[in-house]
């Protein structure tokens, strides 16, 4: 039986994290281990680390991660898992316990049109949930249903054959489990298309599928079918920035995933529709705090 490191510990936290410790080698990385899949050690607390969380499902069975949107903040370790419902610019505080030496990390991307089918398959079976306030992030307790599902989604992942064979069926499971535990409603709520933030999904889609392009206020407004005062307001209560901010954040996201994943800080700049090299690279510096040149690869990383 697998040693535990607590009384309050899932064993299947203990042999998640010794898979992750296996995958990465022992090294600090983020890899992405199958589409959608994300694994991820570093050894250094790290404060303040600008992030681009996406709908997704993200699980810490070493150390903590304290994210945070506008004014709150979402915390996630070996007891509660985090579930995000939209792309969100945050900043988050990346904790290494000083006995372990190292975070270990998970992420799986979430899709709605599959959660949208487990829904309508599981029909008057799923449990009749209150409706929360929208919310683009959620944290959720660790149990050990989903903790099993995870481990088995990480153990297929492991093995071309088993994730051609069961991998689908792993995934389905992991949003199955995301469905109908607490953050459930959340999602319920997302693919239902509320009306409090479908319309910034819709912007966030727009921005996300023409990020080189110019952009307004007024276009992403229009292609979100609000207006752009309601754009602007809505914008502010489920990010904590305004529609404009949040191009920029995205823009320089994904740049630092690009020159981390080997594109030169020309190339990246142009690809995400800035004109000037020399204005991206002030504006990349002021925002991570570094120059593009010196992006590392798991700086690009969330999850």
């Amino acid at each position: 039986m697998t040693k535990r490191k607590g009384a309050d510990e899932l064993a299947e936290t203990q042999e998640l994290a010794d898979l992750i410790e296996r995958r990465t080698e022992g090294r600090d990385a983020a890899l992405t281990v199958r589409p959608g899949l994300l694994f991820a050690r570093t050894s250094e607390s790290r404060p303040k680390i600008k992030a681009l969380y996406r709908c997704a499902l993200c699980v810490v069975v070493r150390g903590q991660k304290l994210v945070h949107v506008g004014n709150q903040a979402y915390r996630y370790d070996r007891r509660r898992y985090l579930v995000s419902t939209l792309t969100v610019p945050t900043e988050c505080d990346l904790v290494v316990d000083p006995q372990e030496g190292r975070l270990l990390s998970l992420a799986l991307e979430l899709d709605l049109r599959r959660i949208g089918k487990l829904i309508a398959e599981a029909g008057d079976d799923l449990e009749p949930m209150p409706s929360p306030a929208p919310a683009a992030m959620v944290s959720a307790p660790f149990d050990r249903a989903m903790a099993r599902a995870l481990l088995r989604l990480a153990e297929i992942a492991g093995s071309d054959a088993e994730w051609r064979l069961l991998g689908d069926t792993a995934i389905r499971e992991v949003h199955y489990r995301a469905l109908v535990g607490p953050a459930g409603p959340y999602l319920r709520e997302r693919v239902a298309r509320s009306s409090s933030i479908e319309p910034v999904a819709r912007a966030v889609r727009y921005i996300e599928e023409n990020l080189a392009d110019r952009l307004d206020v007024a276009s992403i407004a229009k292609a979100a079918a609000v207006s752009s005062s309601g754009l602007h307001t809505r914008f502010k209560e489920v990010t904590a920035q305004s529609p404009m901010q949040f191009v920029k954040r995205l823009r320089l996201e994904h740049a630092r995933g690009l020159i981390a994943s080997g594109n030169s800080v020309t190339d990246a700049a142009f690809r995400v529709g800035y004109v000037s090299p020399s204005q991206f690279s002030r504006d990349f510096r002021r925002h991570f705090g570094v120059p593009p040149s010196k992006t590392r690869p798991l700086d690009a990383a969330a999850g």
